[in-house]
């Protein structure tokens, strides 16, 4: 072999290399199927989302506490992506969600971040253990019970209210009686504990009738755009009970 051709062969190999390398890190197309080959999308996944919560969770322990008892908000993605001070100005909130986040998860940690004084708290869980683990909805009843025991367990008798399971922009029917036998057990368990209210996401503006989210309030086929906040909060406050009373909009001090 010339010289020459070892250069070229040399410079050929370096060019794929790069490619490789940008590739790899998404600053050219192909990183998806490239990192595919060496580590399965769902295993990826996995990894990655265990690094995020790992991340928020380090987050939560190191912000001081507030200097009045806030309205504590914990669950999956809906929560994290919640804009609190926007919706409820003057309240204080507390932003405790956790992308993908299931309700095993959500146990294992309640004590992370969340300080022993609470006024009252907002749940949106179950989600994560609905549509990507097949619970059966007496699973998602018993889940929701055992959070809100174990809040008030430490927290004392908070007043808490859980939010119905949003729907899909593309919702098929049997998913669709899925979410409504979902909702219908978290309602019972959330309202057969004194004190606790069960707010509805169904129905327009948010979700038509056959439970798929409207394309105007949504960012993608699960989350909610600012529009889409606003009608969560609007249901929030009519219809939160003691906790709504916690998020009336007041002046700042």
């Amino acid at each position: 072999m010339t010289g020459r051709r070892k250069a070229v062969l040399a410079l050929g190999a370096l060019a794929v290399g790069v490619y490789l390398l940008l590739a790899w890190n998404e600053q050219v197309p192909g990183g998806w199927r490239l990192r595919n080959l060496f580590e399965p999308h769902a295993e990826r996944e996995a990894r990655r989302q265990a690094a995020w919560r790992a991340e928020r969770l380090e987050a939560f322990a190191a912000e001081p506490a507030p200097a009045e008892a806030p309205v504590a908000f914990l669950g999956s993605s809906t929560i994290e992506r919640f804009p609190l001070t926007e919706l409820f100005p003057g309240a204080v909130t507390l932003n405790r969600g956790i992308g993908f986040e299931g309700l095993a998860d959500l146990q294992q940690r309640l004590e992370i971040g969340v300080p022993d004084e609470v006024a009252a708290a907002v749940l949106y869980v179950g989600s994560i253990d609905h549509r990507f683990r097949d619970a059966a909805p007496r699973a998602l009843a018993l889940g929701v019970q055992e959070v809100i025991a174990a809040l008030r367990g430490r927290l004392g008798p908070i007043p808490i209210a859980t939010l119905g399971l949003l729907g899909e922009r593309d919702l098929a029917p049997e998913e669709h009686a899925r979410l409504l036998a979902a909702n219908e057990a978290l309602e019972r368990a959330t309202e057969a504990v004194e004190d606790c209210w069960f707010v509805a996401t169904d129905g327009p503006p948010l979700m038509d009738a056959q439970g798929r989210l409207d394309p105007a309030l949504s960012t993608d086929a699960l989350h909610l755009t600012a529009d889409g906040y606003r009608e969560l909060a609007t249901r929030l406050l009519t219809h939160g009970g003691a906790v709504a009373q916690h998020l009336q909009p007041r002046e700042p001090k």
